[in-house]
């Protein structure tokens, strides 16, 4: 698969020394070689070819014509501009003006493309189709393809097929279970505050047993 490709890189590579060797004495001797000779031309051609490289060989075509200078002398040329309309009065209102006055992108259309006003009979939009396949799905019993036919005034067999072979999109969020790992770590945190929660009740009950009981009101009798 890569085998020419890798030979073709070779290739190039060994013969672009031979190319570029002496290249600018061989650029020199191409542009300074002799151009190739023109098809001779033809007798009548070659004539007049000879004639405009010759002027003089044209009687009079060297002379100065004193008739057309004068002729070009009562020439006269005379150039006026077209001055701009001058505006009277108060410019328009922004209303008459040719320019719009929404500067807002028009509005798209839903299912991304112009819904017809006019349907004809046996076709229905993507719209109409959209409704008839939720409908059918939400209420099978009521919305049977009798009754769907006869609302969008279609065939009884194509509209079966509609509802056999399309259905409107479901959104399905898989339930996600804990793995073992996960539980291990759920059931280590409850073990842990078990744990910290008995060792809080052990030192409260350690702190009533070993604090001293506060003095009775009863005096002691002496014997």
């Amino acid at each position: 698969m890569y085998a020419p490709t890798m030979g073709n890189r070779i290739a190039a590579f060994v013969l672009r020394p031979i190319k570029d060797f002496n290249i600018e004495n061989r650029a020199h001797r191409v542009v300074s070689s002799e151009k190739p000779k023109a098809a001779p031309r033809h007798p009548t051609e070659a004539k007049y070819a000879e004639q405009a490289l010759k002027p003089e060989s044209v009687p009079g075509i060297l002379d100065k014509k004193v008739d057309h200078l004068d002729r070009l002398k009562g020439i006269k040329v005379v150039a006026t501009d077209v001055k701009p309309e001058e505006i009277t009065g108060t410019p328009p209102s922004k209303a008459t003006r040719p320019l719009p006055q929404i500067h807002k992108p028009p509005p798209q259309a839903e299912y991304g493309y112009h819904e017809p006003a006019v349907i004809p009979e046996g076709r229905i939009t993507l719209r109409q189709a959209t409704e008839m396949i939720s409908d059918a799905a939400t209420d099978p019993q009521k919305w049977t393809a009798d009754v769907l036919a006869l609302r969008y005034s279609l065939k009884k067999e194509d509209t079966e097929d509609v509802l056999r072979y399309f259905r409107v999109y479901k959104v399905h969020v898989p339930k996600i279970e804990p793995s073992g790992l996960t539980k291990q770590v759920f059931l280590g945190m409850d073990a842990m505050k078990q744990l910290v929660s008995g060792a809080k009740t052990a030192q409260t009950l350690a702190k009533e047993a070993t604090s001293p009981e506060p003095p009775s009101d009863k005096t002691t009798e002496k014997g």
